[in-house]
């Protein structure tokens, strides 16, 4: 009996060490889930212009899972979903597909935790047939956990920068695209 409570004793006290590293494990993951997904939808959309010679929009959406998905101009969170669509016409005011044949993704939002606030309040992004994106200079994206502000945010952040050619690279969130080398 002595030997199991010495047992349920030392498990309580290695479980009660663990704990915080587990919850900033899965605070982690989360950030890491979400800039991929963004990163990769980016790096998609650049992809998909230059395969097809034909110019892809990337917009935020607050309706990515209706069956007509549109571009929305509320807010800059985009985190509650985006879309990327087939934008054969270059036209930059076009704010949804054409047809729904044109869609390419719909994302819709996984995690109210984590937002993803454009630090040039861009709403919507246009790839060329060259995979230039429609940006007079470098945009950064910053990747929150929490409230913007908050020791969370600051430790756990991570920035998107994308150029105007359309490259994209992840960076802490300490740091600004900018400066960051």
């Amino acid at each position: 009996m002595i030997e199991l409570l010495v047992t349920i004793a030392i498990a309580a006290v290695l479980g009660t060490l663990a704990t915080p590293s587990i919850k900033e494990f899965i605070i982690r993951s989360k950030v890491n889930s979400a800039s991929g997904d963004f990163t990769s939808s980016i790096v998609r959309a650049r992809n998909e212009a230059a395969s097809k010679n034909t110019c892809i929009s990337m917009c935020k959406s607050t309706n990515a899972n209706a069956d007509s998905p549109r571009c929305s101009i509320d807010g800059n969170d985009w985190q509650v979903g985006w879309i990327l669509f087939l934008n054969t016409a270059c036209d930059s005011s076009l704010n949804s597909p054409p047809t729904a044949a044109d869609l390419l993704l719909s994302r819709v939002s996984n995690d109210d935790q984590i937002t993803i606030i454009s630090q040039s309040n861009i709403k919507k992004l246009m790839f060329d047939n060259r995979g230039s994106v429609n940006l007079a200079s470098a945009s950064e994206f910053d990747l929150l956990y929490g409230n913007s502000g908050s020791a969370e945010s600051i430790k756990y952040g991570t920035n998107v920068c994308l150029d105007a050619l359309g490259r994209v690279r992840v960076i802490p969130g300490m740091k600004t695209c900018s400066n960051y080398k």
